[in-house]
Order: structure tokens, then sequence, then C-alpha cells
């Protein structure tokens, strides 16, 4: 045997290593492919079913609910109207207490009427 044919021997069981080294890991791909395709399937399912437990019904009471924007506006302006009152007696109480302070400042007795 010459160092020629040693070397292809070699070549041919290092090939042969590579081979099943490459066949092993496409088997292990396709197992690991397989369990991700499993998964992926067990997702859509659940994704299923939140869609027609939670989505759909949300949904719905979205549509139902858009007919009665119309009393949405109107407690928005109440609410508005009712703090721009509010902020305006809160102003009217401020500059009373400030006149009576003055007042006192001043040596005045003061009586708060209510």
């Amino acid at each position: 045997m010459t160092s020629l044919d040693f070397l292809y021997i070699a070549l041919g069981i290092g090939f042969l290593f590579l081979v099943v080294f490459v066949c092993v890991m496409i088997v292990f791909l396709i197992l690991i492919l397989r369990d991700v395709n499993k998964v992926t399937e067990n997702v859509k399912e659940a994704s299923d079913r939140v869609n027609d437990y939670i989505m759909e019904p949300m949904r719905f009471l979205e549509k139902f609910l858009s007919r009665f924007t119309f009393l949405s506006a109107i407690f928005d302006r109440v609410k508005a109207e009712m703090d721009k009152h509010k902020d305006h007696d809160e102003d009217e109480k401020d500059e009373e207490e400030e006149k009576h302070d003055v007042k006192r400042k001043m040596g005045f007795k003061v009586n708060k009427m209510k």
C-alpha cells in the first residue's frame, strides 16, 4: 500500500463521515421542523379561539356602542360645562378670600356669608 492509496482511503473515510454527519443533521432538522409545525398549529388554534371568544364579542360591542356615541359627546359637553363653572366658582372663592385677607391685615373684622 502506497501513501497515495492511504490518502485516498483517508479522504474516502472523511467524506463518508461528512456525508453521515450531514444526513444526521438533515434528520434532526426535519424532526425540529416537524415539532415547529405542531407548535404553530397549536398557536393557530389558540389564536383562533382567542379570536372567537374575545375579539368577535369585542367587535360586536364596539359596533353596538358606536351607535350611542352621541351620548358620549353629550356627557363630554356637560362635563366640560360643569368643570368650567366649578373653576369659575373656585376663582371667585379665591378672590373673596384674598379680599378678606387684605381686610384682616388692615385690622377690619370680616364676616363671611355663606
